[in-house]
């Protein structure tokens, strides 16, 4: 295997094998994540220098402390979080289906929500809330029937590929009839 290293330990069941160029590229991206975390940190209204924010982020001292800590460090994290769960959940869907081009619209899942959306608001009125569980059940749905339909022994890429196409081209069908019944007000 080129360009593993080999880390063994004291105890002979323990090692662990690693490659030095995704290391170096993890951590790069880990500085750049926290460049970036750093300057949202310093951007607003107070504006702030990379050491001031530093201060009041360790500190959490004066008006600084409490517009970073209270207000920025909040979001921060939640962009970081949301970006990092979006990350491991297309890595996690282009492993469920072989295919490292593999995207939710490829497989019918988006159409299954924008399905369910517009059937929300056109049938029933649906606004806020109500909304975004019609999206989210038009999409399990979608979900459901694709790994169902696509079920023969196991579940293969390429048919799960396929299925989802035809799928979402008939729930696109669905999204446009829908549309063209719905009353305008």
């Amino acid at each position: 295997m080129t360009g593993h290293r080999v880390l063994r330990t004291r105890h002979p069941q323990t090692s662990v094998r690693w490659r030095p160029r995704a290391l170096a590229l993890a951590l790069a991206l880990v500085t750049v994540a926290a460049v970036l975390a750093l300057a949202g940190l310093s951007t607003g209204d107070l504006g702030l220098t990379p050491a001031q924010t530093w201060a009041a982020l360790v500190t959490g001292d004066g008006t600084g402390g409490v517009v970073v800590r209270e207000f920025r460090l909040p979001r921060v994290l939640a962009a970081l979080g949301a970006g990092a769960a979006l990350g491991l959940s297309g890595a996690l869907f282009q492993t469920l289906v072989r295919n490292p081009l593999g995207s939710p619209e490829l497989i019918g899942f988006t159409q299954g929500a924008s399905a369910g959306a517009v059937a929300g608001i056109v049938l029933v009125g649906a606004t806020g809330w109500a909304l975004v569980g019609a999206a989210t059940a038009g999409g399990a749905v979608t979900a459901l029937a694709v790994y169902v339909l696509a079920f023969r022994r196991g579940v293969l890429g390429p048919r799960l590929v396929l299925v989802g196409i035809g799928i979402g081209a008939m729930l696109n069908a669905v999204t446009w009839w829908l549309l063209t019944r719905a009353e305008l007000n």
